[in-house]
């Protein structure tokens, strides 16, 4: 094996987009805490899009034809108000076509720290959301986030991720891998397949077993470590 380690210019990161969503899941209040549990049959060549705030997202490949969501919500502080926002988050999940879009929507949460007190409350936390996911390891993946922590294991038919400063690790993919980060670092080991990046201001991490395709990486203030297969090599 031999490593490579450089840092290249980039561009910035693409703003974040919300969608429209159904609410079909159903919480189950548990003191602070609420979940939000629901399994979606799929075929093998489906797809899975989520988009939340912050707490954390591990994707775990299954090799059943379905996607398991649970959904944890917890309060990020002690007060009255941030205990009574993990009521207000509201977990959208919509199924389309043969695909499945899960949304952390907070917009009950903002009403409610302006609910008659005039002025945002400067000491008021957004509630943290979890996501164990389990989804077919030949499903698509895409992820859209502002600073969770973002874990994927074992897909085998590429991944999507735009963070604004949440940490990134991705372990035994296959297939073609987008990342665009902002502040959070990037860790990839055991890649078979291809990479587009850019990140700023993270420190980024790649073993490859295997590159297939076009690969581009472009850094911006952040060290870059990439290990490639004896054979293997790229122009800076």
């Amino acid at each position: 094996m031999r490593k490579v380690w450089g840092s290249i210019a980039m561009v910035g990161l693409a703003g974040l987009c919300l969608l429209t969503f159904l609410r079909v899941a159903s919480a189950q209040p548990s003191g602070d805490t609420r979940e939000v549990k629901q399994t979606i049959p799929v075929t093998a060549d489906a797809w899975v899009s989520i988009e939340t705030f912050k707490g954390s997202i591990t994707t775990e490949a299954s090799d059943r034809l379905e996607v398991n969501i649970l959904a944890r919500i917890e309060p990020a502080g002690l007060s009255a108000r941030e205990r009574e926002a993990v009521k207000q988050v509201e977990i959208k999940i919509r199924t389309s076509g043969n695909g499945v879009d899960i949304l952390s929507d907070y917009e009950q949460v903002k009403n409610l720290n302006h609910r008659g007190d005039g002025d945002w409350k400067d000491d008021f936390e957004f509630p943290i959301v979890h996501y164990p996911l389990f989804i077919p390891r030949s499903a698509r993946l895409e992820i859209k986030d502002f600073k969770s922590e973002i874990k994927a294991t074992g897909l085998e038919n590429g991944i999507r991720v735009k963070s604004h400063k949440g940490p990134i690790t991705l372990t035994d993919l296959k297939g073609e891998v987008r990342i665009d980060a902002y502040k959070g670092n990037v860790r990839i080991t055991g890649l078979d397949g291809s990479l587009d990046l850019n990140t700023h201001k993270s420190d980024v991490e790649i073993e490859f077993v295997r590159m297939t395709g076009r690969t581009r990486i472009e850094s911006f203030k952040g060290d870059v470590q990439i290990t490639l297969p004896e054979k293997d090599g790229f122009e800076l």
